[in-house]
């Protein structure tokens, strides 16, 4: 016994202290970074920066959550500022990880700007889910164009406060629009600026599933098409006391839900809208906005016109007021569409008046109607005499589909009990009815609420049964106390952490992680957080230094010396960033100081954007042998000297903008100097000094070339291109220089845009630009695809002996046209289409015209261009007006194209003078147009 009772001991002190040791182990600091960041999900973004006081564990992981919510409360109103420098530390201390949601909801006031950074931010880092509510706009505001071209967004959430003045509240969008992953967008309280933004929105979201669009206002809108090809719900919620005539044409080939709240502010129409499984509307709102105003008639015309757009529902609910609203011409009544695919019918808000003559209508053209639910209850009118009522005649539906019935808010009056003894008579085939009550309606109590199931039951046939259900009235709510000792405990044990500096022990690399998203003003502040940041930002691998602000001539000195200072008393590590943006003045040497300290680091990327010269300036001679160097961003507007040797062994992106290039020997010096260079651009750039310049890097995958149009200057520069490797080439300009391109064959797309067509026109260049297009077009004979403007076309004209010698494109598949319609009258572009015997697609993306037509005249392309007999599949044409010579032009494209598959014509909705009915007359006219290709559709929206 005595032994038994050591051993008991002992293995009680055992677990004791196992128990005592296992207390004082940081078990969270084991945790996967999985589960304490998903954690991290439920807490807001306040909470979750919060936690880095928990313990080192904890630390740095908010820096990664993926979703972060900033929302002012109305309490902070007073501390703005707190919440705007908390917003910028959150995303300057973040880091580069992709965001799947980020929510913004506060004032802007005057600080549009920083809004407007912290949505970039976002969307660089390839945000998914956006939600942005902003008020108190007190200057009209623009998003950041790229919000409306990002790749990765999902859902867009864009709300405006109803108190903000109505020009802060228009929605501007930027002239390319490309949402290419947009599946969910909601507007609330935007005013739209015209027609045209608009549909350039609903067109430019292909994938798009959920529209919503909340309280907007329409009054600069008379007409938009909502035809998103995959759009399957679609949400509209109107204003109550405005009404902006505004005619919305929805094209629903996917539409699955639509939920309608509002007055018939606008006029809908809907088309092909076969998919529908649920719609809900609701105008309550009807009822306040009829009051008063004698427009009756044309909330009915509207209701039982919104209504045939929605009869191929399989679900539909409706409230009274709807009903009450086709009641005001009871003409209209006869005239209900069948709905021969319902099966559900809800009538909601109020409870439903049996003496409405539209709701037996609706009955009456429900024949497969098979659930019937009334879900605030039903009523009969006083005016109605409640012993002679009944339906008549009886709907189709309920002696051959009718099994459910549900009522709500049931009452017990007699005019109650009467309308469900003819539901329970007529009904032939009903299997159960669901009535519940209402305990605060019922004036008798429980003792009358079992009475009238009673009677409701004896009604009843055998077979079916009736199910009688309670409303709760009250909910309980569980109290959970916290002891206050282990609430002083958990406040001491943070205390006791808080005066701990964790941040002493993590590693460096997280650390300068951290810096490296900080800009480098920011970075070295750090130096005064804890001894353990003094001197980290020294190691920091990107610099970027950038003079701004109102004031930069007083603070100029501050910022020299801070250029300095940092480059001084950093370490000797590389780098792999150096940007400089500042004027030049009389500091040039302290600049390429500064350029040559980030050589001798062995910079990769290097951008230096220089202005404000007030002295010669020579960029260092280091920087033209600079080895560790790949990409290369030069702008300054000032003669670009260049040394005896260069050697840019490793440099594959150079950009050039504002520079002005010396001579013909220096130029090719630089450029053959590039072994490994793949991309290339010139921006805005002077070659006046220069008479020929030959670019031949063997790796040149890109080149991009862009005239200054506001150089008054002629250049008169040849540019000899050998484009071994070359893929994309961009040109847009004046042609102010001459283009050789050679041994292109690898050219994938090409871009050639002619502007100043009034500059051309009034130094009398037309023959001179038509010879370099011509020049131009034969070095790109070989590209798959090409983009060309309508000047192209047409200066092309000024020369008309070298229509004869355009170059076959044999190679061609896709022929772009932009910047203005093309006018066919022009027999140059016949001589264009005839050099394209391989081409399957030809895409017209500002639209068609035929300057020159008549009825009298028989215009037509003569001989008919080879590849509309051999290789045209596909035609795309864009803003088209239905004039008579687009349709012309249109009948001789279906006549000659002999395998044509698809001509894709989307109309200009501003251009049609006649509104959708006109529209729909030339859809008419195009679709009765004989087509020699059997095969051939034609898609008109």
């Amino acid at each position: 016994m005595e032994v038994i009772s050591r051993m008991r001991n002992a293995k009680g002190r055992k677990v004791s202290d196992k128990w005592s040791s296992d207390k004082d182990i940081d078990r969270i600091s084991k945790l996967p970074d999985s589960i304490l960041q998903h954690i991290l999900r439920f807490l807001s973004t306040e909470e979750a920066v919060r936690t880095s006081i928990l313990s080192k564990r904890w630390e740095p992981l908010w820096m990664s959550i993926t979703s972060t919510i900033f929302s002012m409360p109305c309490e902070m109103i007073f501390k703005r500022d707190l919440f705007m420098n908390f917003v910028e530390r959150v995303l300057l201390l973040r880091n580069s990880s992709d965001l799947k949601y980020f929510a913004l909801l506060c004032d802007v006031l005057n600080d549009a700007s920083r809004i407007n950074t912290w949505i970039l931010y976002a969307l660089k880092h390839n945000v998914r889910k956006l939600f942005l509510a902003l008020c108190g706009l007190q200057e009209p505001y623009l998003f950041p164009p790229c919000l409306f071209s990002c790749d990765s967004l999902e859902h867009l959430s864009v709300e405006m406060s109803l108190l903000t003045r109505k020009m802060g509240r228009v929605l501007k969008l930027p002239y390319s629009i490309r949402l290419s992953s947009l599946k969910s967008l909601y507007l609330k309280h935007v005013t739209f600026e015209n027609d045209c933004s608009m549909q350039r929105l609903f067109s430019s979201c292909p994938v798009l599933e959920n529209l919503t669009l909340a309280l907007c206002k329409w009054e600069n809108v008379e007409a938009v098409c909502i035809s998103a090809p995959r759009l399957r719900k679609l949400s509209i919620c109107e204003r109550e006391n405005y009404r902006d005539n505004c005619q919305k044409l929805i094209f629903g080939m996917s539409l699955e839900s639509f939920i309608y709240i509002g007055g018939f502010l606008s006029d809908y129409c809907f088309y092909d809208s076969t998919s529908l499984v649920k719609a809900y509307f609701d105008v309550g709102c009807a009822k306040r906005i009829t009051e008063g105003v004698k427009r009756h008639r044309g909330d009915a015309y509207r209701a039982n016109k919104f209504l045939r757009g929605l009869s191929d529902t399989k679900n539909l609910s409706l409230t009274p007021y709807t009903l009450k609203v086709l009641s005001y011409a009871e003409e209209f009544i006869a005239y209900l569409p069948v709905f021969p695919n319902l099966i559900h019918l809800e009538l909601h808000v109020e409870p439903m008046d049996f003496a409405c003559g539209a709701l037996l209508s609706i009955l009456q053209n429900s024949p497969c109607l098979k659930s019937l639910n009334f879900t605030e209850g039903i009523c009969l009118s006083t005016h109605c005499d409640e012993t002679d009522w009944r339906l008549a005649p009886v709907p189709p539906c309920f002696s051959t589909q009718l099994k459910t019935i549900k009522i709500c808010n049931f009452c017990g009056t007699e005019g109650e009990l009467h309308v469900v003894k003819n539901l329970l008579k007529d009904a032939t085939i009903l299997e159960k009815m669901v009535i519940s009550c209402s305990l605060v309606k019922f004036s008798g109590g429980s003792r009358r609420q079992r009475e009238s199931g009673d009677q409701t039951q004896s009604l009843c046939s055998p077979t079916m049964e009736v199910v009688p259900r309670r409303r709760a009235i009250r909910e309980t709510n569980e109290i959970t106390d916290v002891s206050p000792l282990a609430r002083n405990a958990k406040n001491q044990k943070l205390n006791d952490e808080q005066n701990t500096d964790r941040i002493s022990n993590l590693p460096n690399a997280i650390l300068l992680r951290i810096l490296t998203s900080l800009l480098t003003k920011d970075a070295v502040k750090t130096s005064i957080l804890s001894k353990r940041w003094q001197y980290l930002w020294m190691s920091i691998t990107d610099l970027m230094f950038e003079e701004e602000g109102p004031n930069k001539s007083e603070n100029r000195v501050l910022f020299m010396n801070f250029v300095e200072r940092v480059l001084v008393l950093r370490d000797s590590s590389d780098l792999t960033l150096f940007g400089l943006l500042c004027d030049v003045l009389h500091d040039a040497s302290r600049i390429n100081a500064w350029i040559s300290a980030a050589v001798r680091h062995k910079v990769q990327k290097l951008f230096l954007i220089l202005c404000n010269f007030e002295e010669p300036f020579v960029l260092p001679h280091c920087l033209f042998t600079c080895e560790s160097l790949t990409h290369l961003v030069l702008e300054l507007c000032v003669l670009l000297k260049v040394p005896s040797s260069i050697q840019f062994l490793n440099l594959k992106v150079l950009n050039f903008k504002f520079v002005l290039f010396p001579d013909d020997h220096s130029m090719q010096r630089l450029f053959s100097s590039f072994p490994v260079l793949e991309k290339l651009t010139f921006d805005s750039c002077s070659f006046w000094n220069v008479r020929s310049v030959c670019i031949s890097s063997p790796l040149l995958r890109t080149l991009t070339i862009l005239e200054g149009l506001e150089d008054p200057d002629q250049d008169n520069c040849q540019f000899l291109i050998l484009g071994m490797s070359l893929k994309y080439f961009t040109y847009v300009g004046e042609f102010k220089n001459e283009y050789f391109l050679y041994n292109t064959s690898s050219l994938i797309k090409a871009v050639i845009d002619l502007c100043g067509k009034e500059s051309i026109e009034s130094g009398k260049r037309q023959r001179e630009v038509s010879y370099r297009v011509y020049k131009l077009l034969r070095g790109l004979s070989i590209v798959k695809e090409l983009l060309i403007c309508a000047h192209i076309i047409e200066v092309l004209t000024y020369s008309e002996e070298l229509l004869a010698h355009l170059p076959v494109f044999c190679n061609l598949t896709c022929l772009i046209f932009e910047g203005w319609p093309i006018d066919f009258a022009y027999g140059t572009l016949g001589n264009v289409i005839q050099k394209l015997p391989c081409v399957n697609s030809l895409k017209f993306e500002a639209g068609i015209c035929l300057s020159t037509y008549s009825e009298e005249s028989e215009w037509r392309l003569d001989p008919v261009p080879p590849c509309f007999l051999t290789h045209l599949k596909t035609i795309n044409i864009r803003k088209f007006s239905g004039t008579k010579g687009e349709l012309h032009v249109v009948k001789f494209m279906l006549e000659n194209a002999l395998i044509l598959e698809r001509m894709d014509i989307s109309c200009s909705l501003e251009k049609f003078s006649g509104g959708p009915g006109r529209q729909m007359e030339v859809r008419d006219q195009l679709l009765m147009l004989p087509r020699r290709s059997k095969k051939c559709a034609i898609d008109f929206s």
